[in-house]
Formats: structure tokens, sequence, C-alpha cells
């Protein structure tokens, strides 16, 4: 069991690159994110 003193180091986190994603494609997801996103919330509180 670890304790909660004890400090775990990290492992060097490099990010990868970005990807490029046009505009139109970006609002396109984000478009089917908020209709998911409502049919989500329909769906709780029927």
């Amino acid at each position: 069991m670890k304790n909660k003193y004890q400090v775990v180091p990290q492992a060097a986190a490099k990010k990868p690159a970005k990807a490029e994603v046009s505009d139109a494609a970006f609002r396109r997801r984000l478009k089917n994110i908020s209709e998911w996103r409502k049919k989500r919330l329909a769906l709780r509180h029927e």
C-alpha cells in the first residue's frame, strides 16, 4: 500500500502532435456531440 506522503515520480509524458482538423470537420463533430448530448439528456428525464 502506498503511503500518502510518498511521492511517485511520473514518467515524462510527451504529448502527441495535434491532428490537423479542418474547420468544417470540427463543426460537424461539435454538432454530432451536441445532438448526442441532447438525446442522452432526453433519455434520463423520461
